[in-house]
């Protein structure tokens, strides 16, 4: 049973006001002091369970409680091994229906090159826009919480942050009614120059979360459906739209994994609007406006640990130049390999 976080002594004065109702909840002022929250409403007919404790939303002095700590967590990275036997058998498994449907991306463009080509974009992208790459919790909210701070910074200084969190505060709630020079003592010795804004950014979302769902369980995302989840998380601007997908894509692929789906891996692929158009204009993809064949397009041409740095760099493309209407080319570093750069000049 999920604890009432609702905050309801707040002084409405404190949001700021908001651009229409089709704004998403992050974008209300942001507070740099803990929330005040009432006592949560406890349903004394259920006893909370040693997996679902209850949320501790006391904001009393830390001086009158008995000191806290919690193991440090150890989430690893996907080891290399780890990789390259799942490169392996995502390679053979596609190559295997590559054969068995020669039809290719473009009837005029051998497979081997499209995929050399792609290859070639995404490391020039990441370049750009950052190396993707995910920690070892799965689609928890503590892998919101990192992509947040991994951001346009070093993922092993990310990854390191999010042990510390962990290791200090008892849940995220905690977290969330810390202040931010609170937090930001915490993790200021690993140097970032703008952390502050990294700490801010990660209480705003936890603050969407509890006002969305009222409730900040770490295991919250797995709960949900992936049409509501994906709703939630593309329309939060303050995760982003490429870390959303991101979260996204690992969702569903711990998802086949528990339940052992043996389905065409191609279905997996989760393709976004961004994706879609950033790969036709560059040539990637056919046109077309169907997210099926696009999927099977992209699918044929990708690496099994290419899912996540394709959400991550075209998605972000999208958004820093590849805009549906006026879309930025003459500055845009991918326009000597893009179709469309081409067709218009």
């Amino acid at each position: 049973m999920c604890s009432d976080l609702s905050d309801t002594n707040h002084n409405p004065g404190a949001d700021a006001a908001r651009d229409g109702d089709d704004h998403p909840p992050c974008e209300r002022g942001g507070r740099n002091d803990p929330l005040p929250l009432k006592e949560p409403v406890r349903d004394t007919t259920a006893l909370p369970s040693e997996k679902n404790p209850p949320l501790d939303v006391s904001t009393s002095d830390a001086a009158d409680k008995e000191p806290r700590s919690r193991p440090e967590a150890t989430r690893p990275l996907l080891d290399d091994e780890a990789w390259e036997i799942e490169r392996l058998t995502w390679l053979e498994h596609r190559d295997s229906r590559a054969k068995s449907n020669p039809k290719s991306v473009s009837s005029s463009k051998p497979l081997a090159a499209v995929r050399q080509r792609l290859e070639s974009i995404l490391s020039l992208a990441e370049r750009k826009y950052g190396v993707t790459r995910i920690i070892g919790g799965g689609a928890s909210l503590e892998q919101c919480l990192f992509l947040i701070l991994r951001r346009g910074w070093d993922f092993k200084k990310a990854s390191k942050a999010i042990r510390i969190l962990e290791s200090h505060y008892i849940d995220w709630n905690e977290l969330r009614v810390s202040t931010i020079g609170e937090i930001f003592e915490l993790i200021a010795p690993l140097k970032c120059s703008d952390l502050e804004d990294r700490v801010r950014r990660m209480k705003t979302f936890l603050q969407t979360v509890v006002d969305e769902y009222n409730d900040l369980n770490n295991d919250l995302f797995r709960l949900m459906e992936f049409e509501l989840l994906r709703r939630f998380l593309v329309g939060v601007e303050i995760l982003g739209k490429a870390n959303a997908y991101v979260f996204l894509q690992c969702y569903r692929n711990e998802l086949a994994k528990k339940n052992e789906d043996e389905a065409d891996p191609a279905k997996l692929l989760i393709i976004s609007p961004e994706s879609m158009r950033v790969g036709i204009r560059l040539g990637i993809i056919k046109k077309t406006q169907s997210t099926n064949v696009a999927r099977q397009d992209f699918w044929r041409i990708m690496g099994p640990s290419d899912d996540y740095r394709f959400q991550n760099v075209l998605v972000q493309h999208a958004e820093t130049f590849c805009f549906p209407k006026n879309p930025h080319c003459k500055d845009c570093f991918l326009k000597d390999d893009c179709q469309y750069f081409k067709e218009r000049t």
